[in-house]
């Protein structure tokens, strides 16, 4: 996509809570992640990982309070602060951050390599389980699964 001149949005908030995700081997423009898939808390708090060089093709149609440097009512004009600080609209959930920072620590300690095994070991397992079920009449199949049986 690069090659062609497009910018890159990967939506990892569902990959990262189990995988490490290595952005000097993947690098995409933008990235974004949900603390809440990660860890469970707290809701409503994540991030969206911008390049550096990347910042200045963003646009926003609107501003919300915190975003905006200057507003000019009679020309129907604004000017939005500079930087990531023109994109986080209101009032930061500052009782939340130490949630964050605490997640990460846990994730840290527990090994997001020992999560995607576990992760991969229960999945295996639901897997197996489900497709053994048989009704009690016929003996078929009770589930159907569409995709990747493992």
């Amino acid at each position: 996509a690069h090659a062609r001149g497009w910018d890159v949005l990967l939506d990892a908030a569902a990959f990262v809570p189990t995988n490490a995700l290595d952005l000097s081997l993947w690098k995409p423009d933008f990235v974004d992640v949900s603390f809440y898939k990660m860890f469970g808390l707290p809701t409503g708090v994540g991030a969206l990982l911008v390049r550096k060089e990347k910042l200045s093709v963003l646009r926003r149609k609107a501003f919300f309070g915190g975003t905006v440097e200057y507003v000019g009512v009679g020309l129907q004009t604004h000017t939005l602060k500079p930087g990531h600080s023109g994109f986080e609209d209101g009032t930061v959930s500052y009782l939340n951050i130490p949630a964050v920072e605490l997640g990460l620590r846990f994730l840290r300690k527990v090994g997001i390599n020992s999560i995607h095994d576990r992760v991969q070991a229960l999945t295996g397992w639901l897997l197996a389980q489900l497709t053994s079920l048989r009704h009690r009449t016929t003996g078929g199949a009770v589930v159907r699964l569409y995709g990747p049986a493992t």
